[in-house]
């Protein structure tokens, strides 16, 4: 959990730009969605803070900034007349943040194109993090460590011996798809959906 915590804080860092997925659509999904947001039953207001040129209004004009961090109770955002807190300083200072970068907007993760991220890999954070603890990564493993773990995490069996033996680093890419492309990885997927859905556990409970 502290190392989670840690990870969060090294994203999000003051120094780092803030990204709209990462840093600020949970914040308005969390807390402005309900009443700003696409659910037309529950929507308070016709501003919308969920489709951008809406945000990109009340961005630019100031008032997003201004209504979250009024003290007047009356015109704070969330309203504190329906019973909601206010936002805590660090998710106003990261919306301030974002605002003084120009508010780049981003659409759902799910229609962006995948992109290396230009921060620092996570082995770069843990690294970090270990040399100030004074510790050392681990060293690299053999390559039949690392083909008896690939197939262990992806079918749930271990390489044959002959796999072993004739096993070179070049083709490790080639043993992934090898074996995302299995039936044995298949069986592993379903397995644990199985147990996610507690197959096992409902004999009876449909009816």
């Amino acid at each position: 959990m502290r190392f989670l915590l840690f990870l969060t804080a090294a994203l999000a860092a003051p120094g780092q730009p803030v990204e709209f997925n990462r840093d600020i659509r949970p914040i308005l999904s969390d807390r402005c969605f309900t009443c700003h947001g696409p659910d037309a039953a529950n929507r308070k207001s016709p501003l919308r803070l969920d489709s951008e040129p809406d945000a990109r209004r009340v961005v630019t004009s100031g008032k997003l900034v201004e209504r979250i961090t009024t003290a007047n109770a009356a015109l704070r955002m969330p309203p504190a007349y329906a019973g909601h807190a206010a936002l805590p300083a660090r998710d106003i200072d990261t919306i301030r943040r974002w605002v003084e970068q120009g508010a780049p907007w981003q659409a759902h993760w799910s229609l962006e194109k995948p992109a290396r991220p230009h921060r620092s890999s996570i082995d770069g954070i843990v690294k970090a993090r270990l040399e100030r603890a004074g510790m050392r990564l681990s060293p690299p493993a053999s390559s039949e460590t690392l083909l008896r773990r690939l197939h262990l995490d992806l079918t749930g069996l271990p390489p044959s011996p002959e796999e072993s033996k004739s096993f070179e680093m070049a083709d490790y890419e080639k043993v992934v798809d090898r074996l995302l492309a299995s039936p044995a990885h298949a069986e592993r997927m379903t397995q644990r959906w199985l147990e996610w859905a507690r197959y096992a556990d409902t004999n009876g409970y449909q009816s």
